[in-house]
């Protein structure tokens, strides 16, 4: 392995490129590490690719279908065989994976590069492949999260484990914000935004039902949804919560940020999460966060003291840098008739941020300096010291 930083060979290895948290990170990483290292990224699959690298992109064209157990191995296997080529034709040196079908593709093709996984996601982190294949065969662990690399280390000590957490770049996000913006606003109505694919981690039948307690109680408000994802079922229980005109779904955005720029409050309802880039892009936007408390990510993002934060799971907590609303219950429950108690809270998290401006104010402003802590420039900093 070399030791001089223009000789070495980084390989990003991610599924695609085509939209989401750990996509956006990868790709970012690959823009910044270029003019240090010979970068490339690897994918599974290039279609619709929504991130833009600078540096060259590499398609194994293997993408993950929905089959049985046998056919996924043997898609595994055929990754691995495939990724190990290109590891021995490019000579890589390092190589950086996100995301668990990535890890797992990274270990199995490692020859005599430093291999180095993303633990990304609470869900990751409780997997079987994760500890028994993962984690041992791996060179270096990264770690989004303090409460994830605490976790970690506690389970495998003699790791090399390091909390690395995901960048935004702030001025980037901005002018993508303000680019040719046009009021989307409606007038004297509170605008809640929230973003990310329509799967059960994000929580969202908790947001709709808060959203149904906040009607109840005459607020006068809309909900704007972007991200990918079958919305017919949300849709569905919007009708029964007789929310519908206030909800709406406007699917995968190329700009995103211009509808998040105006919004007055951003909420995310996630009852899973590893380290939220939504929450970054809000703070970046100035757009004051309420957030649940899930067991990793928010409460290392929003307050200083990440263990303190985690001690109130249970309840509405105002945070240093956000509002802290319960964990989520994970149990997927689209029944109109029963909203429950985290459901109640969130409203109550939200509404905590509407009734005052002084309060408002304070987590807008605060949220601007605490997003600089996630900056591309840290993030690089960081990145670099653990390839040496």
């Amino acid at each position: 392995m070399g030791t001089d930083k223009e000789k070495r060979n980084i390989m990003l290895l991610v599924p695609t490129l085509q939209g989401g948290g750990q996509e956006r990170v990868c790709a970012l990483t690959a823009n910044l590490l270029k003019d240090i290292y010979n970068v490339w990224v690897v994918l599974f699959d290039n279609r619709d690719i929504l991130y833009h690298v600078d540096t060259p992109v590499i398609s194994i064209d293997i993408p993950a279908e929905n089959d049985n157990a046998f056919h996924k191995l043997f898609r595994v296997l055929r990754r691995s065989r495939a990724v190990r080529s290109i590891k021995r034709e490019k000579k890589i040196t390092h190589a950086i994976s996100f995301g668990q079908s990535a890890n797992l593709v990274n270990v199995m093709s490692k020859g005599r590069e430093m291999v180095l996984s993303g633990i990304r996601g609470n869900t990751q982190l409780k997997s079987k492949l994760t500890s028994r294949i993962v984690i041992p065969f791996s060179n270096k662990i990264i770690a989004v999260c303090p409460e994830m690399e605490r976790e970690l280390k506690d389970s495998f000590p003699k790791k090399c484990i390091k909390c690395i957490p995901n960048p935004v770049d702030i001025d980037e996000v901005q002018a993508k914000g303000h680019l040719n913006h046009e009021i989307s606003k409606k007038r004297n109505v509170i605008k809640l935004f929230t973003m990310g694919r329509i799967v059960w981690e994000k929580g969202y039948w908790h947001l709709l039902k808060a959203c149904s307690v906040l009607c109840k109680k005459g607020y006068d408000f809309e909900l704007v949804h972007a991200g990918t994802g079958d919305t017919s079922s949300y849709n569905k229980l919007a009708e029964e919560l007789q929310i519908a005109d206030k909800i709406h779904f406007l699917g995968q955005l190329e700009n995103p940020f211009q509808e998040m720029q105006d919004a007055d409050v951003f909420v995310l309802s996630s009852c899973s999460e590893g380290l939220p880039n939504v929450i970054l892009e809000a703070m970046a936007m100035g757009v004051p966060v309420v957030s649940a408390n899930c067991r990793t990510g928010p409460a290392g993002m929003l307050h200083d003291d990440w263990e303190e934060a985690a001690s109130h799971r249970h309840e509405v907590f105002l945070a240093d840098y956000g509002i802290l609303a319960p964990d989520m219950g994970r149990a997927e429950n689209m029944n109109a008739e029963e909203i429950e108690e985290e459901d109640f809270m969130l409203a109550e998290a939200i509404e905590k941020m509407l009734q005052s401006k002084n309060v408002h104010e304070r987590y807008k402003q605060q949220g601007s300096v605490r997003v600089k802590d996630f900056s591309k420039e840290k993030y690089l900093e960081r990145i670099t010291s653990y390839l040496e």
